[in-house]
């Protein structure tokens, strides 16, 4: 690695160290007899500022906390406010109001991301590990990912060998621009060097119909489709063509 990378990444990551923040969840629960009990500490995950009051994370960070509590690198504490929730994105927005000295991320453009040699930054808090967020660095191992999750399939995800472990779910994947590509969301269990993100394009969507409508709204055709780009494919379901498109 060159010293003008090594210099940019280190410029990159003094930029990013006030945007980035930790996220602590508490539930409620129930005991056996279905009595409420005093909320406890759910889990902790990590988000982003997009401006001076509005934090991004995954939406299974967060889905059934009761409390969250805001953890700048600092050590100040804010409460957080959930205004929406998109399960599909797995993505999060969050209102934090008097915070301070924090720094917006620039939102940059993932549909321009290039397999291989592109290299990125994902950033966050593993393990619960406050304090300093933790830097990894990797490159764009592929996009359009799907897999599965507890919550349901994820689609159209960026895959990623920059080191990613839980807590850092929710964080920023950024590229050599400091432009935020992608928010980290999962790891596959058992695997070493595969990582992914939701693309930051798709996060968008989400953060606008939320900001707008105080919800995500989704229309939806009632079908699955898929691309027919492999001619196995087509024959396997017997199909008079080998590109384009098929549902169900």
């Amino acid at each position: 690695m060159s010293k003008d990378v090594e210099s940019r990444i280190i410029d990159i990551v003094n930029e990013m160290r006030s945007s980035v923040v930790s996220i602590i969840t508490t539930r409620l629960m129930v005991d056996e007899w279905l009595n409420a009990t005093p909320p406890v500490r759910g889990g902790i995950g990590t988000g982003f500022f997009i401006d001076n009051k509005h934090i991004v994370t995954a939406n299974h960070v967060v889905h059934d906390a009761a409390e969250l509590v805001i953890v700048t690198p600092e050590g100040d504490e804010y409460e957080g406010e959930l205004l929406g929730r998109d399960p599909e994105f797995d993505a999060a927005l969050i209102r934090v109001e008097g915070a301070r000295s924090v720094r917006s991320v620039k939102l940059g453009d993932s549909d321009k991301l290039k397999v291989g040699g592109q290299m990125v930054i994902a950033i966050g808090y593993p393990l619960g590990l406050l304090g300093e967020p933790t830097v990894t660095l990797g490159v764009i191992s592929a996009i359009g990912r799907s897999i599965n999750t507890p919550v349901g399939v994820l689609e159209g995800l960026i895959q990623t060998d920059a080191a990613i472990n839980p807590g850092n779910s929710g964080g920023p994947l950024l590229n050599l621009d400091g432009e935020v590509v992608g928010m980290n969301t999962a790891i596959i269990a058992g695997a070493q060097g595969i990582g992914f993100a939701v693309p930051i394009n798709l996060v968008k969507l989400t953060i606008d119909e939320i900001l707008r409508f105080g919800r995500v709204v989704r229309p939806r055709l009632g079908i699955f489709g898929t691309d027919i780009n492999k001619p196995p494919l087509a024959r396997y379901f017997r199909l008079p063509v080998e590109k384009g498109g098929f549902s169900s």
